[in-house]
């Protein structure tokens, strides 16, 4: 059989393999093209050359004295982890955001805010992804903080918005309500830091012992701040060092008497 195979070559039937070679592949190509997987089909046919994505940097916006909103676009992208980079200096980026994992076109965007970002302070950006073998970058933009002499309009109603959006969900009231009070202050923890260092004052001036409220002060702080993130994660920040606070006021009283 296989004599006789070779022997059919050798008449000179090597054109009619290749026709037909070329008539199957064109005719897998069509099939595919029909079932939505001629992209697949193609990096099987061709290998990978080039990047697989595309990713843009669109303008910040909700840009305050601290914080902003990021954004960015992607397209074609498979199992693409996407971030920010950002810093005070143009192509040299100190800080970046939580990677996000992301797939097909899609946009996205990271909130980032927080003792590093200064009143008045241009700042510069740019969106990048990877994809385990590529990674790209986006162009570079900028945005400024406001100052802290402009005079911020805040819509408190947006808060009341929220809860309602949640059916007055009681996590939800924990986080939402003292945004009222946090949105004046350059960072929530100065709030809750002097909602706090009031307690702790009240204690002092009336000659109260404040070692175990500062002990439990510390013990809840740092529970909160292991196992929880956001605002929460502000707050327990803001009430393990005041309880730290009154437990070296504790301390040195102690030593003083």
């Amino acid at each position: 059989m296989s004599n006789k195979f070779d022997e059919w070559i050798d008449r000179g039937n090597r054109a009619w393999i290749v026709f037909f070679i070329v008539l199957f592949i064109i005719s897998l190509g069509a099939l595919a093209v029909h079932a939505g997987y001629d992209q697949y089909l193609m990096r099987w046919i061709i290998p990978h050359i080039g990047p697989e994505f595309a990713i843009e940097t669109n303008n910040a916006t909700d840009i305050t004295t601290n914080s902003a909103v990021l954004h960015g676009n992607i397209t074609g992208a498979e199992n693409v982890t996407a971030w920010f980079e950002y810093g005070q200096k143009a192509g040299s980026y100190s800080f970046k955001t939580a990677n996000q994992s992301l797939y097909g076109n899609t946009s996205f965007s990271a909130t980032i805010e927080g003792v590093h970002l200064f009143p008045g302070t241009t700042y510069y950006f740019r969106a990048a992804g990877n994809n385990s073998t590529t990674t790209l970058y986006g162009e570079d933009l900028n945005f400024t903080t406001l100052s802290l002499s402009t005079f911020e309009d805040k819509d408190f109603d947006k808060h009341y918005n929220e809860l309602e959006s949640s059916n007055f969900n009681l996590t939800d009231l924990a986080t939402v309500l003292p945004k009222s009070y946090t949105d004046l202050m350059v960072d929530s923890r100065i709030f809750y830091g002097i909602f706090f260092g009031i307690i702790f004052l009240a204690m002092w001036i009336r000659q109260e012992d404040v070692t175990i409220p500062a002990l439990l002060g510390m013990i809840v702080g740092g529970a909160i701040w292991v196992f929880f993130t956001g605002e929460l994660l502000r707050l327990a920040q803001a009430l393990f060092i005041i309880s730290f606070a009154g437990l070296v006021y504790s301390l040195i009283k102690g030593r003083g008497g």
